[in-house]
This record gives structure tokens, sequence and C-alpha cells, in this order.
């Protein structure tokens, strides 16, 4: 007879006390206000729960399932601009903290659906290389936020060696990145108007078609123009002429209607 399999016991969950259900219950508001960038309710909930929950550089307890060491790392990946600038320079996050490392094999999960403006990225990654919250950035508006904080306060952190940041930006910097731009575009509205101006000319030169005219006579005793093969004194006597011809013939026509009126009552007085 077989003997029965042992019965396997599932390890029992601790039971959570209701302040540890509620620590989890903040962190995971905190996380959802930054991942959804919504600043106004991240502003108050961290003046009134953040010395509780550790500081800004408290690294994210393992139960968020986050794979991030820092609220600044998590706000850099989710590219909200505003509550990172709010992050570097209201609550003073250290940007030059590392990122957690991968084990091998697997799969960084930086890539939030969005694709990664190429422009000004940093550079790829190598193995093993250490990463800082500045290399999880996918654009260029992300990037800009920590360049600036580096310009206005280049003594808060090493932004050029241990955080990673390439260069600084200052409002100077910008203004001329904006100058030349302007330039730029000023000079291409320029091409396009001598292009436009240089199509005009050249279709300017074309010989026009001449429009149609219809000779038109008269034939004494008639009232009217005439035209060749069609009716006279109609509509389609004239269709053709231009406003000049046209004026030439009314007048034509008035001054024979006029002279045959008056020899009309000439020959009636002299019967």
């Amino acid at each position: 007879m077989p003997t029965p399999a042992p019965e396997t016991t599932k390890p029992k969950v601790p039971k959570l006390s209701k302040e540890e259900e509620a620590l989890r219950e903040k962190w995971a508001r905190l996380l959802e206000m930054i991942s959804k960038g919504r600043l106004d309710s991240l502003t108050i909930f961290w003046a009134r729960e953040g010395s509780n929950l550790g500081g800004i550089d408290v690294p994210l307890p393992d139960f968020t399932g986050e794979n991030r060491a820092t609220l600044l790392q998590v706000a850099t990946v989710a590219g909200h601009e505003n509550v990172i600038k709010w992050l570097l320079e209201d609550a003073h996050a250290d940007p030059t903290l590392e990122v957690p490392t991968r084990n091998a094999g697997e799969n960084d999960d930086d890539d939030t659906g969005q694709k990664s403006d190429a422009s000004d990225s940093p550079q790829p990654r190598i193995v093993g290389s250490r990463r800082t919250a500045y290399d999880l950035a996918r654009t260029r508006g992300v990037r800009n936020v920590f360049r600036r904080c580096a310009a206005t306060h280049p003594d808060w952190w090493d932004w050029l060696g241990a955080a990673h940041v390439p260069s600084i930006l200052s409002p100077q910097m910008e203004e001329d990145q904006e100058e030349k731009k302007k330039a730029r575009r000023k000079v291409l509205k320029e091409r396009v108007r001598e292009r436009e101006a240089k199509e005009r000319e050249k279709g300017g030169d074309e010989a026009m078609p001449e429009p149609v005219r219809q000779d038109v006579t008269t034939e004494p005793g008639n009232s009217g123009p005439r035209k060749l093969g069609g009716s006279a004194g109609g509509i389609d006597g004239i269709s053709g002429l231009t406003p000049e011809m046209r004026a030439r013939i009314e007048r034509e026509r008035r001054a024979r209607a006029a002279e045959a009126r008056i020899k009309a009552t000439t020959k009636s007085i002299s019967n």
C-alpha cells in the first residue's frame, strides 16, 4: 500500500501591525504622487510626513518593490520635471547617490514605455559601471533640470563628477541658444521668401495665352453689332471681348439707334 505524501504547509505570512500597515500606505501614496507628477499634493504630504519617513534621501524600503534607491531616482524615471526640480532645489535631494545594480542577465527596467530623446543623452552604460539619477533621465528636458540646478548651485554637490552631470546650463547659455535658434529661423524664412519670389518671377515671364476674341462687324440698317456666324445684338455677340471693346460697341449701337430715330422722325414729317 503506497505511503501517503506528507502534507505541505505554506509558510505563514506574518501579520502586519497597524503601524506597519500605516507606514506601507504612506510609502504607497508617496510613490504614487511622484510617479504621477502631483507636486502640490507631494509638497503638502512631505511637509507633514517627510521626517517620519526618514528624510529625502532615505533608501526605499524593500516592501515598495522599487528597483531605485531614492525618491529622486524614482522621479527621474517617471520624467516629471517639476517634481525633479522640487526634489533637487527645495528638498535638496542628493544626485550623487548610486542606482542599485542589476544581477547578471537581469533586464533594466529604465524604459518607461516612452522613446528616449537621443540628443544630449548620456553615454551608453558600461556593464558594472556606477550610475546616478542623471543617468536614468529619458528626455532632454529632464537632463536640463539637473544641468540648471548645477549652474545655480554649483557648491551643493559634485555635479560634474559624482553626479555624472556632463555640463551646466545657465540662464545666459539658454538665452544664447534661443538667440541662435531665432537667427536660424530668420534665415530659413528669408530663404523661403526668396524662393517664392523667384517662382513668382519665373511664372510672370511665361507668355500668358491671348484672350479669345470674336470678330464683330456691323451692317447698315442693323441696330447693333453682329458677330460673324452669330445672332445680332445678343449677349453672345460681345461675349469674350475686353471691357474696352464692349464699351466702344455699346457707344456705336447707341449712336446708330439715335440716327435711326432721327431718320424716322424726318421721314414722318416729310410725309
